[in-house]
């Protein structure tokens, strides 16, 4: 895999190069992050090395390096250096865990000739009926595609409920596949985007100070999937942490100590928020620390409205003890690291999923309005 470094341990320089890998998957520069993923890997067995020596074992359960390489790697299709990677993660015995992540992601790079094939000799296949033709689950193709499209590979144009797919630069404008526009006169605001857009999101602090954000996970929810999810990891001011947080989340002093502030990156963030829809498990915590650390650092807050998936849970699901993100998960078979902020974003995007079912709509602003939430706005 090659050699890597410059700091003055292996973790610092991994979580430098983790920084630059979301810094990089925020401004959809998937290639890059790709490279970045697999300039990482070396640093991993260091890492590991000096987790356990320090905590006298290796227990986190989320490695962006190797999920990520895994995933694109798989959607260029490309078996021989996944099968590399496999091979390399299990001569590390605490790498155990991800054997399997690899497994399936050698699934879909051996899918992802015949997505394109099919692509190329039938334009307009929609994305849904992939499963069928080629025999294989609906959400090993889910996520290919959406990666497939991350690195320019195949274009996806809403259609009905699914995505019609097309090769490069042959799709036809995304209008001609959708409905006609209602006249009925709506609040913009409120207006629900064809593919039910929502933002889901987590903040972790580092101190009961509001505006002490230390990371920040979202998942994005479109077409009623997750389609993608991550983290950034945030210096908080001062990068003063308190002892109680860090036994909460685990995130401490010096694996923030090169990130950014939130203000170097909010033009990253943006995008994510202004004039959106999101969604938070608990939101009153969550948007209060989005204007908490708009306010510390003089930062107009984006037009954002917002929603609570626990309030959706409570109206939902009114039998269960409490509503709290791992007893809602619970009840609804979602995995869960809680307080690993990207595990947290997305146990709330699938909640808000369940909900709808639940509520028998077909979106989640649908549902949002059959289970009697509010909308409130940033």
């Amino acid at each position: 895999m090659g050699d890597w470094g410059s700091g003055v341990s292996a973790s610092e320089d991994y979580y430098y190069l983790l920084e630059q890998i979301h810094a990089s998957l925020s401004l959809y520069q998937y290639e890059r992050a790709l490279r970045l993923a697999y300039e990482s890997l070396p640093l991993v067995p260091g890492l590991i090395s000096e987790w356990s020596r320090e905590y006298g074992g290796f227990d986190i359960t989320s490695i962006p390096c190797i999920e990520l390489a895994a995933r694109f790697s798989s959607a260029q299709g490309d078996v021989t250096r996944l099968e590399q990677l496999r091979s390399w993660a299990a001569c590390v015995p605490d790498l155990a865990p991800w054997l399997a992540l690899i497994d399936q992601r050698i699934e879909a790079a051996r899918a992802q000739p015949r997505i394109l094939a099919l692509v190329a000799e039938l334009p307009g296949q929609l994305q849904s009926s992939l499963p069928k033709a080629l025999g294989v689950s609906g959400r090993l193709t889910g996520r290919l595609v959406v990666d497939m499209e991350h690195l320019g590979l195949v274009e996806r144009v809403p259609s009905g409920k699914s995505y019609a797919l097309f090769m490069p630069g042959s799709a036809p404008a995304a209008a001609s596949l959708m409905p006609a526009p209602t006249q009925e006169r709506v609040d913009p605001h409120d207006v629900a985007d064809s593919s039910d857009t929502w933002i889901a999101l987590d903040f972790e602090t580092a101190t009961d100070d509001r505006n002490s954000a230390c990371c920040l996970g979202i998942a994005v929810i479109q077409g009623g999937a997750i389609v993608d999810r991550g983290a950034w990891l945030i210096q908080p001011p001062g990068n003063r942490y308190e002892r109680r947080n860090i036994a909460i989340h685990g995130i401490k002093p010096k694996m923030t100590r090169r990130s950014p502030t939130y203000a170097e990156l909010y033009y990253a963030i943006l995008p994510f928020l202004d004039q959106r829809h999101v969604i938070a498990h608990w939101a009153d915590f969550d948007i209060s620390v989005l204007r908490a650390v708009h306010a510390y650092y003089g930062i107009p807050l984006p037009a954002t409205r917002y929603a609570c998936s626990c309030r959706m849970a409570q109206r939902a699901f009114p039998g269960l003890p409490n509503h709290r993100l791992p007893t809602v998960c619970g009840r609804c078979g979602i995995p869960l690291n809680h307080h690993d902020a990207t595990s947290d974003a997305a146990a709330c995007a699938q909640i808000a999923l369940s909900c709808r079912d639940v509520a028998g709509a077909t979106t989640i602003h649908e549902a949002i309005a059959v289970l009697g939430v509010q909308l409130g706005s940033v």
